[in-house]
């Protein structure tokens, strides 16, 4: 008996296709002490696989050789762990292939609820992320209007139909007027809106004609910009996925890992101080903003590494002595090696970096090699894009001003909008993954289970077979081929 294995022949540098994968055989594995010996029964199909080709995630980057990764529903052949019998089902990072062995303490039993299927859709990752994504970052409320990207996917068709649960407007963005179609008379959605039509900014618009006030978002892209120049004030956007960006070259526009963790400020009012001087400035907006868009949006903590640019300017300079006496670590980015002295020298600032100089996204992780936890952006652009891609996770971005692209022509790469229309719409734009709530994992299913039960939420899965087809099958997800939760059986 051989275990059949489906490897990264390479990595793909343009668009994933069957030349990077190969089948090979090898023997069956043995579990050891304390590991069990797992047969793969259905394996999970999603977009994340083709991310994880690209560098590291929240899981470590794959490599030419690696064989695939992917989690899967497996079924327990023989256990030397405790609590863990033969024929028990269980879900775990499993690879594509026919068997694995893996340690017993990362696995736990998962109960018996018919089809099985539905451990890896509704009850699953794709369940729980809709889930959790959508009450926890979304925070929807009834009456107000919702909008899922991505929508007759795995996530996104359930994300609608539990907005509807919600008693809120749903609006649905799909590829094509089939699955747009199916959003609406099948799933209840009260309205969809097909992305390769065109015209998706005007169309949301007309589709969402008080503005949007929760945005699910699992495209990042084109889409992504359109909904932030339509989003309400206070509005809050739950960033799932950006499947836009996954299968080709990284993009050229920036700033790019747009969508991320971007939390926004509130201006307080003027308070009646002396020296007149320092009613324009510590004790004015300049003063306030910093210390409100400091405390209230980065909510530094004592040993924490921040980041503020404009450092020399009326907010940033505040932004980032106040960040010191909260006991951070601060480095200022500013243009120039004079006002970098003075950030360090007479404010306090633990490093400087001149942005003028160049290398900003290295210079960056050279003063901050523990990442930066809380960035407090005045100037948006090549800045904002390096904190980004030095940020740590669940770092806290404060969007306070985009100073780099006030003066002159409109910027022509995108997201357009990022940062200044989150300023001005103070908008909540969370970064998440499912297992950030596995604390209310047991509520989440229990009403998962409940909606199903009373038919209020309908499952859509599409079902593959065979090991030999992942590869076409992801291929296919990609190209945006699947309705609902795509998966393969393997056994």
């Amino acid at each position: 008996m051989s275990n059949r294995q489906i490897v990264l022949r390479e990595l793909p540098t343009g668009q994933l296709g069957p030349q990077h994968f190969e089948m090979i055989e090898t023997p069956v594995p043995r579990a050891g002490e304390g590991e069990v010996l797992l047969k793969s029964r259905y394996i999970s199909l999603d977009a994340a696989n083709r991310a994880w080709m690209q560098g590291a995630t929240y899981r470590a980057a794959l490599a030419a050789g690696d064989v695939m990764a992917g989690g899967a529903l497996a079924e327990v052949v023989t256990s030397n762990a405790a609590g863990l019998a033969a024929g028990d089902l269980v879900f775990t990072d499993f690879g594509w292939q026919d068997y694995a062995v893996v340690p017993g303490k990362r696995l736990s039993k998962l109960p018996d609820l018919k089809p099985l299927t539905h451990l890896l859709s509704v009850y699953g990752v794709a369940g729980l992320t809709a889930y959790h994504g959508l009450i926890e970052c979304g925070r929807p409320k009834a009456g107000e209007t919702v909008v899922v990207s991505a929508a007759a996917g795995s996530v996104g068709s359930l994300v609608g139909q539990i907005a509807k649960i919600l008693g809120c407007k749903v609006i649905g963005v799909a590829g094509g007027a089939e699955k747009c179609a199916w959003l609406v008379d099948e799933l209840g959605f009260d309205g969809a809106v097909d992305y390769k039509a065109g015209g998706i900014r005007r169309a949301l618009r007309e589709a969402c004609r008080d503005g949007i006030d929760v945005y699910f978002d699992n495209t990042g892209g084109d889409i992504f910009e359109a909904c932030l120049f339509n989003m309400n004030n206070h509005g809050r956007i739950a960033c799932c996925g950006a499947v836009s960006q996954y299968d080709g070259a990284a993009p050229q526009h920036g700033p790019r890992g747009i969508p991320g963790l971007i939390v926004t400020k509130r201006l307080a009012k003027l308070a009646d101080l002396k020296p007149l001087t320092h009613l324009l400035s510590v004790y004015g907006v300049a003063g306030l903003t910093a210390y409100h868009g400091l405390i209230e949006c980065g909510r530094p903590k004592a040993g924490e590494t921040v980041v503020v640019s404009a450092a020399a300017g009326s907010v940033g300079s505040l932004v980032g002595q106040i960040a010191k006496i909260l006991g951070c670590k601060v480095i200022g980015v500013a243009g120039g090696a004079e006002k970098c002295a003075w950030l360090v020298n007479e404010l306090g600032f633990d490093g400087a970096v001149d942005y003028k100089a160049g290398g900003i996204r290295r210079a960056l992780r050279e003063a901050c090699p523990d990442g930066i936890d809380v960035y407090f952006d005045n100037t948006g652009g090549d800045i904002f894009e390096a904190c980004l891609f030095n940020m740590n996770n669940h770092g806290r971005i404060a969007c306070c001003g985009a100073v780099s692209q006030y003066d002159g022509a409109a910027p022509q790469h995108g997201p357009r909008g990022i940062p200044g229309l989150i300023v001005t719409k103070r908008l909540a734009v969370t970064g998440f993954i499912v297992s950030d709530f596995r604390d209310k994992d047991a509520k989440a299913l229990a009403d998962l289970q409940a909606w199903v039960a009373d038919g209020r939420l309908k499952v859509q899965e599409d079902v593959i077979e065979g090991l030999e087809n992942t590869p076409a099958g992801l291929i296919g997800l990609l190209a945006g081929e699947n309705r609902g939760k795509r998966m393969v059986r393997v056994s």
